[in-house]
This record gives structure tokens, C-alpha cells and sequence, in this order.
């Protein structure tokens, strides 16, 4: 069976983890996705909306992207 036979909201997670660049996470996602991150090798940030400078962290993580772009 694979991730695409069942829609569900998981396997639509662990696709987009799958082709994802990188990926921003809260603790409770990153632990509920584990499975996919160690088989994958792409940055991730994990940033609570609770923190005070979340906004520059995410900006931060995706500015990262655009100037590594050739």
C-alpha cells in the first residue's frame, strides 16, 4: 500500500514531507512524523507559535532558500 492509496490527512503530511525543500514543525508533528524525517534529509526548524520571534525565525528559515537558489 502506499501513502497515495489512503487519503488521509497523515499520509498527505508525509508526501509533502517526502517533496518538501524543508519544513517547518512543532514539537508534536515532528514526533508524530518521525517515521518520514529520518528517512529524508532536508532542513527543519522547529518553531512553536509561542515563541516571541517566531515570525523572524520562520522568515529566517525561508530567506535561507531563496538566497541558496543558482
Amino acid at each position: 500500500m502506499t501513502l497515495l492509496d489512503e487519503s488521509t490527512y497523515q499520509n498527505l503530511y508525509k508526501i509533502a514531507l517526502t517533496y518538501a525543500d524543508g519544513a517547518i514543525l512543532t514539537s508534536d508533528l515532528k514526533d508524530k512524523f518521525s517515521d518520514v524525517l529520518k528517512n529524508i534529509d532536508i532542513p527543519i526548524l522547529e518553531c512553536p507559535f509561542s515563541s516571541e520571534d517566531y515570525k523572524e525565525k520562520y522568515s529566517e528559515f525561508y530567506n535561507s532558500f531563496l538566497l541558496n537558489e543558482d
